[in-house]
């Protein structure tokens, strides 16, 4: 985040034997003059489940101005499961350019690119290449989404051979599967590029070589097929069709007019609601009462089938985080952002880092005094985690007795001097040496970049071994 360079400002891979795994990972304005987050030159990087922000590509003095977030040349990236949004680039290719060359006699690219279930939106290119810009490159895409991005979405150069099926596209795209129509985002103006209900991209994709898992984690497919972009749509609970009790129109026993026999008095025959014979002395109207069953509509209860939709309500949660220390989700200014389901309990986590204690949760959350707790989503919420320093942490000034010339006691000329050895500073917070530190990120960075290839994504064959050449070709 906020990193300057000449080239791959955030990560810059290069060498024949490079084939690094960058998962889950969130690159925000970072600037360069090509690759303003990544750039691999002969590399071969797998890039997954990772969203790039506001990262650019800028040109000085007639240079630059390429591939605003990934730059990749003469190399053999795999990219999957990625969101792009809000890149630029001052020449073309605003979220990716891919440059190479083709060798017309061997008939073979220095470059093959595969991207699968990938979101571009509101990136933007001064030329041309909103989204991706390519260069005599082997290029294939599949159920990705490129919509909103400026100038256009994508070009390529004459000598490219590409593939890009399952797609949505602005504007058409030739190729099987491709569709274009307006994704509906959740909200692109700010970076909400999940589907609505009644996206076109749901169910719309190819389960080819298809990633089992959305950028979150979440199973594909979550539906009749597999959706386009980089997130699944997830239905809401009670959403579909279904058969389900009704009221209607039945036959059943209500009141009538029948025939009966009936008591009055007088003599003779009684009129009354019924027929019947009056028994009594003397003459008059009799009253008889009669019970009689026949049909009538009326209201009641029964059984059917019948179609319906019942679409429910999703809610954004935000987390933040206040002091030192992580939670679970992860906060972030752009990351910490979940969506779902009405009534959906979220767990939640606080972790405290060394030199500071969880303190308690700000929020409607169950509990706000314990480190793990939840928050039901029956509405938009935010949920901060506030930590403090454990107490006797922290900096301070204060007199101290040290050893050698000056104030104190001690052995030997110089300041701060052990039996004529210099002594490496104390790390305040993590208690260590700097040279502990130091040890302790190398073999951090060394286990970051040995994790495996997801079994998932799949790599197109190597092509020619052949590593020289222009970087950025014109087209």
């Amino acid at each position: 985040m906020d990193n300057t360079a000449t080239g791959g400002a955030a990560i810059s891979n290069g060498g024949a034997h490079s084939r690094p795994t960058i998962t889950h990972c969130t690159f925000i304005n970072n600037t360069s003059l090509q690759g303003g987050a990544i750039l691999s030159f002969g590399a071969s990087p797998t890039i997954s489940d990772c969203i790039f922000i506001e990262n650019h590509a800028v040109r000085e003095y007639g240079s630059g101005g390429y591939a605003g977030a990934v730059g990749n040349s003469w190399c053999e990236p795999t990219i999957v499961n990625c969101v792009f949004w809000s890149n630029s680039a001052a020449v073309s290719g605003g979220a990716i350019t891919n440059a190479g060359e083709y060798w017309w006699e061997e008939d073979e690219y220095s470059t093959t690119v595969e991207i699968a279930n990938c979101t571009f939106a509101g990136n933007t290119a001064a030329e041309y290449g909103g989204a991706v810009r390519n260069s005599d490159v082997d290029f294939t895409m599949r159920n990705s989404i490129l919509w909103g991005n400026s100038p256009d979405e994508i070009v390529f150069g004459e000598s490219s051979w590409v593939r890009v099926t399952y797609c949505d596209i602005r504007g058409g795209f030739r190729g099987e599967g491709n569709i274009d129509a307006d994704p509906l985002f959740v909200d692109a103006e700010t970076g909400k590029l999940w589907l609505e209900p009644d996206s076109p991209c749901i169910d719309a994709g190819t389960p080819t070589e298809a990633p089992e898992a959305d950028i979150e984690g979440l199973a594909r497919p979550q539906g009749a097929g597999f959706d386009i972009g980089a997130y699944e749509y997830e239905p809401a609970e009670g959403e579909g069709e279904g058969e389900g009790e009704g009221e209607g129109e039945g036959e059943g026993e209500g009141e009538g007019e029948g025939e009966g026999e009936g008591e009055g008095e007088g003599e003779g025959e009684g009129e009354g609601e019924g027929e019947g014979e009056g028994e009594g002395e003397g003459e008059g109207e009799g009253e008889g009462e009669g019970e009689g069953e026949g049909e009538g509509e009326g209201e009641g209860e029964g059984e059917g089938e019948g179609e319906g939709e019942g679409e429910g309500e999703w809610y954004t949660l935000t987390m933040v985080v206040e002091g030192s220390g992580s939670v679970e989700p992860v906060a972030g200014e752009y990351q910490g952002r979940y969506r779902y389901p009405e009534s959906s309990v979220v767990p939640l986590t606080a972790t405290p880092d060394p030199g500071w204690e969880f303190d308690h949760w700000e929020g409607d959350v169950a509990d706000p005094d314990v480190a793990q707790t939840n928050v039901t989503m029956d509405e938009d919420k935010t949920v901060t985690a506030v930590f403090i320093q454990a107490e006797g942490e922290g900096e301070g000034e204060g007199e101290a007795e040290g050893e050698g010339e000056g104030e104190g006691e001690g052995d030997g000329e110089g300041e701060g001097c052990y039996g004529g050895t210099l002594m490496p500073p104390t790390s305040r917070r993590l208690g260590q040496t700097a040279g502990d530190v130091l040890l302790l990120a190398l073999a951090a960075a060394a286990l970051g970049t040995a994790r495996k290839r997801p079994r998932h994504l799949a790599r197109a064959s190597r092509s020619g071994g052949r590593t020289s050449g222009s970087s950025w070709r014109s087209e």
